[in-house]
This record gives C-alpha cells, sequence and structure tokens, in this order.
C-alpha cells in the first residue's frame, strides 16, 4: 500500500473527475437535510465518485424532495438508507471522533444543542448566555 496526500484541488480532478485511484478517504458531513445524500450516493451528486448507479435509489431521493410533510420525507429518506445499507457503495473505514471543551455558558455548538440542525462546523447558532 503507498499512501498518496495530494493537495485538495489534485485530488478533486484525480478522484471526482479522473477517477483515477484504488482506494480514497474523504469526509462526510453533508448537513441535517437527508436530502444531501444525492451529492455523495446519488448517480448525478457531484461528489459521487464510487461509480455507484442506482434508480432505486434516486427515485427514493426524488420522492423525499418532492414531499413537504416531515413524516412522508420520512419514509423515502429511510427508504433510500435501506437501499445504501443493501448495496453499500461506500465502506466507512473510520469514524470521525470529536471532543468538545467548552464552557458552560455557551450555547448552540454544532456538537451539542444544534446537532441535527447545522452540520458540524456550523457555528451560526452558537450563543453565549448571561
Amino acid at each position: 500500500l503507498t499512501i498518496a496526500f495530494v493537495p485538495t484541488a489534485d485530488w478533486t480532478k484525480r478522484v471526482l473527475q479522473e477517477r483515477d485511484f484504488d482506494l480514497a478517504m474523504t469526509d462526510g458531513t453533508w448537513g441535517p437535510d437527508p436530502d444531501n445524500l444525492s451529492v455523495r450516493f446519488g448517480s448525478k451528486g457531484a461528489n459521487q465518485f464510487m461509480g455507484y448507479t442506482s434508480a432505486e435509489f434516486d427515485a427514493a431521493l426524488a420522492e423525499g424532495a418532492r414531499r413537504t410533510t416531515m413524516t412522508e420525507r420520512t419514509q423515502a429518506y429511510w427508504r433510500a438508507q435501506e437501499i445504501l445499507a443493501r448495496d453499500l457503495p461506500l465502506a466507512p473505514l473510520a469514524e470521525f471522533v470529536q471532543v468538545i471543551a467548552v464552557r458552560e455558558s455557551v450555547i448552540g455548538l454544532p456538537q451539542l444543542e444544534a446537532r441535527g440542525l447545522v452540520t458540524f462546523n456550523d457555528y451560526s447558532l452558537v450563543r453565549i448566555k448571561r
């Protein structure tokens, strides 16, 4: 195994555009809306470098995007996740672990109270309580 560390621009070109890799590592925070699954796993997803194509998965995503109630969207996106679990187009090799040390007066952190509302690096909801 030869590990090649490449600048982001080179990684994007080699992996996303040219698909010149045997194994690629990437992170995966796509925000709280499950429709963002289309970016990584949809057949035409901008960051879908696996070559994964599933009409069934794309249909589940399209169904979720069309729906307006939380219940209907939940059903569609659960179906999309079931398809991914069955097809396994991506194999997670590592999990991001983060330790948060913060004063009690700081609230709204994306890793704590705002989890699921914003991505892990979005601090727009952080406040200092008085």
